[in-house]
């Protein structure tokens, strides 16, 4: 939650962001590397890379290589479908 947490990123990382994917159709996936509250954020509304009640960070490291391949999949397609 540290990130979602940050001042800067609230007032400066994320809204160009969500504002891009509101107004140009910027496809926003995020991946979960902690437990966190993203439910009470605006990130909550956007796909994730991987399932958010699993965050990285609570996995095996084999589970966590096996986890970021199936993100660079996702991002990979998301990439090649635009």
């Amino acid at each position: 939650m540290n990130f979602l947490a940050s001042d800067f990123i609230h007032e400066n990382g994320l809204p160009p962001l969500l504002n891009a994917a509101k107004a140009k159709g910027l496809t926003i996936i995020w991946i979960p590397l902690s437990f966190s509250s993203y439910e009470e954020t605006e990130i909550e509304k956007y796909q994730s890379a991987h399932p958010p009640n699993q965050p990285l960070d609570s996995l095996n490291p084999a589970q966590e290589n096996k986890a970021w391949v199936g993100i660079c999949k996702k991002i990979k397609a998301a990439a090649i479908s635009r």
